[in-house]
Parts: C-alpha cells; structure tokens; sequence
C-alpha cells in the first residue's frame, strides 16, 4: 500500500489540496440539495424505489442506487470527496499500465484536475460511479473478469450515464486491442483469388 501510494503520491496530492479547497470554500453545486434529501431518505426510512415527496413524485433509484445509503452514513460531502479521491487513485494506476510513464503521469495530473469539477457542481453519485467504473477496467486489464462484472454492475447502479461513458472506454480499449491480433491470426487472413475456370 505504501508504495502504492508513493508512486501515485502526485496526482493524489493534487487531488486531497482540492478537495480541501472543496470544504474551505463550501463548493455546494446545484445538485447537493437533492443528495442531502436522498440520503435523508435512506437514514429515516431505508432503501425504496418509489417518493412522492420531490417535484410530486420519483423514482429514487433513477438517481443511483448507492451513493445514497453511503452518503447517509458517511455525509453527502465526505462521501463525495472520497470518491473523487478513489476516482484519482485509480485512474493514476490504471493510466501507468496503458500509457507510457510520461504520459500516464501528465494523464493522471489533468484527471485531477478536471475529475474535481463533479465536487464544485455537485455530481457527487456521478463521481462515485467513475471511480468504481475505473475499478471494473483495472480489474479486467489485469485479467479478473469477475471482479470486472461486479464492479461494471455497481458502476450503472450508482450512475447509469457514467456506466454509459466507462463501457465507450471499455469497447475502445478492446477494440484497439483486438484490430492487432486479428491482423496477425493467419487464420483470419483471406487471399483474394479468381474463381475456377468452369469446365464445358
């Protein structure tokens, strides 16, 4: 872990004086008031699907199924600074292992950077699900197809539209992986021949 954390030590850096600057500020965004009310929800009345109390009536789970009882037992704010930092430290370590040193360390720095935004305008369930969504990819570069499945499941429970952004990411990588490997499987490989001469 201690390693872990030292090579990665920039990036997270980076990320914690954000999300310092998150709570000294008080960076509310617009949507913070509807994850205090969800996760209200979940501390006084449990998990369901169905409210009628917002704009007449919702389904909950349209808004992500989990971030809402982690909110409820960690607060909207912390939950939500947590799963930036999560979002940083994974993307760092699955960006050493598709991308070059130099780049994996520029990547890594701008995706803290830019990755910050969901705590200034309040996507906090949005960066939840990118986070585990990087999960599910590390998992299944590193060949744990399983663990994959499970974190990509998690991922669209708590975010469907960041699920849609991460399987884009999904089908690019094997996409570019494959093209290679199908180039190379003589198998694949079709020689355009005439047809035979017909005999009368």
């Amino acid at each position: 872990v201690k390693n872990l954390l030292r090579v990665n030590a920039g990036p997270l850096l980076l990320a914690l004086a954000l999300s310092a600057l998150y709570f000294l500020l008080d960076l509310r965004g617009g949507d913070l008031a509807a994850h205090l009310y969800r996760a209200e929800l979940v501390k006084n009345d449990g998990f369901f699907v169905w409210n009628y109390n917002w704009y007449g009536g919702h389904y909950v789970v349209s808004y992500g199924a989990i971030f809402p009882s982690l909110s409820a037992t960690l607060g909207v704010r912390l939950a939500g600074a947590l799963s930036y930092l999560l979002g940083v430290l994974l993307f760092s370590i699955l960006a050493r292992e598709v991308f070059p040193a130099r780049g994996a360390k520029a990547a890594s720095y701008v995706f803290a950077l830019v990755f910050s935004a969901t705590l200034v305008i309040g996507q906090l369930p949005y960066a939840l699900s990118v986070a585990i969504g990087l999960g599910a990819l590390l998992a299944a570069t590193r060949g744990r197809s399983w663990i994959a499945l499970f974190l990509a499941v998690n991922c669209a429970l708590t975010s469907p539209l960041a699920a849609l952004f991460i399987s884009f990411i999904a089908f690019t990588v094997w996409f570019a992986a494959w093209l290679p490997r199908r180039a190379a499987n003589p198998k694949r490989r079709r020689s355009i021949s005439s047809p035979p001469a017909s005999t009368w």
